[in-house]
């Protein structure tokens, strides 16, 4: 699901949006702390990993301790955040949605989801052994 998630978010259109209106957060916080609960429990052992925070910057290459149950329940946080916005069917909330998708996949979650995806694949692996 993360390899399919990722290429609909290299997708995503660039969005010129016509409002500058904002809307609250309506999204409980209980929610999130509940998913990121459940989480932690599948994840077990199987969820702290190395990586490179840049790989295309050639002058810092020290690695740094990822979290896919970091990385999972951020995008979790960032894409329900924008389907909600997308689904209150207020003035401008489905251009805004789309423009949060995109935002946020280029500068948030499509990290998260590249690290994640990388992971994953060498803890099946892993698992294979």
């Amino acid at each position: 699901h993360l390899l399919s998630l990722y290429s609909q978010g290299t997708k995503l259109p660039i969005i010129d949006l016509q409002t500058s209106q904002e809307y609250e957060d309506r999204v409980d916080r209980s929610v999130f702390e509940g998913q990121r609960l459940r989480l932690a429990e599948r994840l077990g052992e199987f969820r702290f990993y190395w990586h490179v925070f840049d790989p295309v910057n050639l002058e810092k290459t020290e690695a740094c301790c990822g979290d896919l149950l970091d990385d999972l329940h951020d995008m979790y946080v960032d894409l329900k955040r924008s389907v909600h916005l997308f689904q209150l069917e207020k003035p401008d909330c489905e251009a805004l949605a789309l423009w949060k998708f995109k935002f946020d996949f280029d500068f948030h979650w499509g990290d998260h989801c590249i690290h994640a995806l990388g992971a994953v694949h060498y803890f099946l692996q892993m698992d294979v052994e």
